[in-house]
């Protein structure tokens, strides 16, 4: 048999303790053997048909504890959870605090639950601030699309604003080199104001092959903190500099980048793309202010279990990101001006607010006992097929985990269009 009891439990938190003795580890044990012994191959017996006890002596002692011991506890736990009427939000903490291989197991189960949310979301509102598209902005996307397509041509010229050059550069301050100041074939529009203050303007009058070297003075505001204000030396030399030349602004250049009779056909379809995305930008902006202030109105406690977890999680995707863009943590700090405490406390706060806005969709789930239908998901994975092209992915979509994670999805897009609709007051 097996027995637990709650050793602690808070609003958020609770730790089972729970002993299971041989009465439910043998038959436990005997149902990994017969999964186990289906490929295994003993003399003087056909396959799948050695007996129990023989089968064991062949099989590998740490993975038959380990086999046994994942599925005694999570038949025991769940067991224990459902007793005891917890409503689990996570997978458990399971701590070993004895086990006697098949004969005494004695563990302990941390598990993060469901704090309890009195928010009257009904009651949210958020003004929402709707804001006309800037025609300046159809403005810059035809120049956008002006330098796009411009033409360049090798200039042995003096540098001009408006060129594009191709330099290499290495910063120095102090005597010793300016760790992501240095590159080589960096290209700039000079003029475009890339670089900081000072540095473009150093390269006006000079030519192809010419090297110069100048100081520069960041700014006080500057990212990286280090580099605020102080004055570093740039060494340059140009190796290629190129004359850009716009095309003319007429309906002849219209028709060259797409299906346009006309200036004017060209420019309301960038109107009217750019009003598509203005409008969905905005949508998404007061999504974002609807959940923030859902957050700050619901005042809930969060499990701290729940909150280290995804605090791991955005450690690991920020590594990742970073390690694809060259660079890592310590470098990251450095050119963003940061030191470890801010970086340390800015990931809690995020995991935190991740973690208050899947619980604020749960509650508003349940509260609106909202569900998902198979024709939902269906409908989602047809449209994910048809954006993969990849096997492996396409492959991926039909295991059960990936339709888990397509529901939750919509679950939480249905919750959050109700808290939407709530705050705008409808």
């Amino acid at each position: 048999m097996n027995t637990h009891k709650i050793t602690k439990q808070t609003a958020t938190e609770a730790e089972i303790q729970i002993t299971v003795d041989a009465e439910q580890l043998d038959p436990i044990k005997l149902e990994i053997i017969n999964h186990l012994k289906k490929d295994l191959k003993v003399a003087g017996f056909r396959p799948g048909k050695v007996p129990a006890n023989i089968a064991e002596r062949h099989l590998d002692s740490s993975v038959l504890q380990t086999e046994v011991l994942e599925r005694i506890i999570a038949r025991t736990y769940g067991k224990a959870i459902m007793e005891e009427n917890l409503q689990a939000l996570s997978n458990p903490k399971i701590e070993i605090k004895k086990f006697v291989p098949f004969t005494e197991l004695e563990y302990v189960a941390r598990v993060a639950l469901m704090p309890k949310i009195d928010f009257d979301f009904k009651k949210l509102r958020v003004k929402e601030k709707v804001e006309k598209l800037d025609e300046k902005e159809v403005d810059k996307a035809i120049e956008n699309l002006r330098a796009q397509t411009a033409s360049k041509k090798p200039s042995k010229s003096a540098i001009v604003d408006g060129d594009e050059v191709k330099i290499d550069d290495e910063g120095i301050r102090e005597g010793k080199p300016v760790e992501g100041a240095a590159a080589e074939n960096q290209q700039l529009k000079v003029g475009a104001g890339q670089f900081i203050p000072g540095f473009e303007e150093n390269l006006v009058g000079l030519k192809t092959g010419d090297k110069k070297e100048f100081e520069v003075t960041f700014p006080k505001d500057y990212r990286a903190t280090d580099l605020a204000g102080k004055k570093v030396t740039f060494k340059i030399k140009v190796n290629e500099v190129n004359k850009v030349e716009l095309p003319k602004l007429d309906d002849e250049w219209a028709k060259s980048v797409g299906p346009f009779k006309s200036i004017k056909e060209l420019r309301e379809d960038a109107a009217k793309r750019l009003a598509d995305e203005h409008t969905r930008a905005q949508a998404q902006a007061y999504e974002n202010s609807v959940i923030d202030e859902a957050i700050k109105k619901a005042k809930f406690e969060v499990p701290g279990i729940l909150v280290e977890e995804q605090r791991h999680r955005l450690e690991h995707e920020m590594q990742d990101n970073l390690k694809n863009s060259g660079l890592d943590v310590e470098k990251y700090l450095a050119l963003s001006g940061k030191d470890q405490k801010t970086f340390e406390a800015e990931l809690n706060e995020e995991a935190s607010r991740r973690v208050k806005m899947a619980l604020l969709v749960r509650h508003v789930v349940e509260a609106e006992q909202l569900n998902v239908t198979n024709e939902e998901i269906e409908m989602m994975l047809a449209q994910l097929k048809q954006s993969y092209t990849d096997p492996h992915m396409l492959e991926e979509l039909t295991h059960d985990h990936f339709r888990e994670d397509v529901a939750n999805h919509i679950m939480s897009t249905k919750a959050i269009e109700k808290l939407v609709h709530y705050a705008k007051g409808a």
